[in-house]
Formats: C-alpha cells, sequence, structure tokens
C-alpha cells in the first residue's frame, strides 16, 4: 500500500529535481520556459488548488504578462525562471489592461525565489499583490503536504507521468546543439523483426517435397 508519506515525497523530489534543473539553466543565461513547462504546473495548480487554469498563451502567441489563468475563480499566474524584483513589476505593469478580468495574480518562480522584494507600491496597490503572491517551488510543496489523499494521489500520477519528459525538455545541449537522452529513451522499441534465409527455407522445403515424393 502506498503511504501518504511516500506519495509527498515522491511528489517534492519530482519538483524539487525540476527547480534544480531550471536553476542551472538560469545560471548559463538560458531562463526561458517552454510550453511544455507551463502546461505541467496548469495541471498542477489545478489539481492542488481546485482551478481551473488554461494556457493564456493559446489566446495569442504570448500573453503580456500572464501565462495561465481562471476567468471564473479570476485567478491568474505568471510562470517564470527568473526571480527579480524587476521581474514581477514588470508582470504587474504588462497586467494592468488585465485586472478587471483577474482579481488575484500570482508569480511562481520555478526555482528559489528572492528572499524579500522591493515592489513598485502603486501596481501592487491595485492588484492587492503583496509578496505573499510570489511563490516558488518550496511554497507549492508547502502547499501540497495537507492536500487530502484524493488529490495527492492524482499528483503523485501527475509528477510520475510527466516528470521524465519536463526534465528532457529543460535538459542543456552540448556544445554542438545536441541532447544526451531523448523522449525516445522512455519509449519501449518496436523489435525489428529478424529475417529468416530464404535459401535454407527452400532448401528445406524441396527436400520435404523430395522425401514425400518418395514414400508416395
Amino acid at each position: 500500500m502506498i503511504t501518504r508519506g511516500h506519495l509527498i515525497g515522491e511528489i517534492v523530489d519530482g519538483l524539487t529535481s525540476i527547480s534544480q534543473q531550471v536553476s542551472t539553466r538560469c545560471q548559463l543565461g538560458l531562463t526561458d520556459l517552454n510550453r511544455y513547462l507551463e502546461d505541467f504546473f496548469k495541471d498542477y495548480l489545478n489539481e492542488a488548488l481546485s482551478l481551473s487554469l488554461v494556457n493564456l498563451n493559446d489566446e495569442r502567441s504570448n500573453e503580456p504578462g500572464l501565462d495561465l489563468g481562471d476567468e471564473l475563480s479570476s485567478v491568474a499566474f505568471q510562470v517564470t525562471s527568473t526571480k527579480t524584483a524587476q521581474k514581477v513589476n514588470k508582470t504587474l505593469k504588462t497586467t494592468s489592461k488585465r485586472k478587471k478580468v483577474f482579481d488575484e495574480i500570482n508569480v511562481l518562480v520555478i526555482g528559489k525565489k528572492q528572499a524579500s522584494y522591493q515592489l513598485e507600491q502603486t501596481l501592487s496597490r491595485s492588484f492587492s499583490f503583496t509578496e505573499e503572491n510570489i511563490w516558488d517551488v518550496d511554497d507549492l510543496c508547502k502547499k501540497t503536504i495537507s492536500l487530502p489523499l484524493d488529490r495527492l494521489q492524482a499528483l503523485y500520477e501527475l509528477v510520475r507521468r510527466d516528470l521524465a519528459r519536463v526534465r528532457i525538455e529543460l535538459e542543456i545541449p552540448d556544445e554542438d546543439g545536441n541532447f544526451s537522452t531523448s523522449i525516445d529513451s522512455y519509449v519501449e522499441k518496436i523489435p525489428t523483426p529478424q529475417m529468416s534465409d530464404f535459401k535454407k527455407i527452400s532448401r528445406l522445403s524441396k527436400g520435404l517435397c523430395r522425401g514425400i515424393r518418395a514414400h508416395g
């Protein structure tokens, strides 16, 4: 039987490994997060927080300031690997036109957020935005551990199903632009049919025919 502790441990380990991989990319100047990672956290947040977030980049190639939104609950998220106050303030500024749609704006830093933030007061007040609205993966783990068992089970299945693909998407290419692994590494390969030697089959068939005629 899978215990609650086991579920939490696997979920936390999965999220932490993603966070560490993103942090390594950021140290190398690779701060972009692809669509697959946005969708992974969309599904995770929906299950963990009982939301119905959609990827706002479906509406246009790049939604200014926001990545995920639930208009019914009036909650939206910017998913980013950049932890700076400048990034947070820019998110609030570019999101101002969506204020009538979303009452609550959160910034989810995939990695480790700063210890404190100097927020632009005019912008933050207009959204009732405080440092409590800036989350990192540690915050997400804290919000997870107290969830009911059935929700933990669903998150465990999500992480187990998608973690390999997420880590591949975050992999850093070598100097030639090649990746050390691919999704093919996690897919069972179709065995290659082994062709028999036709000459051997032909000789065997002729031998059988001669034997049949000899005893006919």
